[in-house]
């Protein structure tokens, strides 16, 4: 009989949880985001990643410049994604300079979102945006960060090899 007052304690208490949880969602988690207009929330379970001056908000850092174009650094990301797990790409209706995903964590599944902008600086550079953020909660313990960097870090060995591969074989 004990036990299952407490089976019915931790059932409510999962109850009370989900809807706690529902209720202090991200607004933001289903919209397109613009990077142009502010796109940061109070709760720190977010991270922000921009060029210099590209932004609305202030980024938590500055987001390198590659000298390629930016459909190629677009390519060159979903390659340096292609080990991630549990990762989705969310199909949206876009320019083509846009993507979005979505990352469930390993044991709760709550998911993050990942909104990608791909900026063309000129015809043979680029930068982009990322904009990672969980849904649920307040705090992240830094994993939308961790991810980002994680992703930027690959990129750039994705980036790194391709132009190591184009000098080498004369196709500057």
């Amino acid at each position: 009989m004990k036990i299952m007052w407490y089976v019915l304690g931790i059932v409510a208490l999962l109850l009370i949880i989900g809807g706690f949880l529902l209720i202090i969602s991200a607004e933001d988690f289903g919209r397109p985001i613009d990077f142009t207009k502010p796109v940061l929330h109070d709760r720190p379970n977010q991270y922000l990643v921009c060029p210099k001056d590209y932004c609305a908000d202030t980024p938590h850092e500055f987001s390198p410049t590659y000298t390629i174009s930016a459909q190629e650094l677009r390519t060159l990301f979903d390659q340096a994604l292609i080990p991630e797990q549990r990762l989705i790409k969310i199909p949206q209706n876009s320019d083509g300079t846009t993507s979005t995903y979505q990352q469930s964590s390993a044991f709760f599944k709550f998911p993050d979102r990942i909104t990608v902008k791909f900026i063309a600086i000129d015809k043979s550079t680029s930068s982009l945006a990322i904009y990672s953020r969980a849904k649920y909660g307040r705090r992240d313990f830094d994993v939308n960060k961790a991810r980002v960097k994680r992703w930027i870090k690959r990129l750039d060995k994705q980036v790194f090899e391709h132009l190591a591969k184009k000098q080498s074989t004369g196709q500057e």
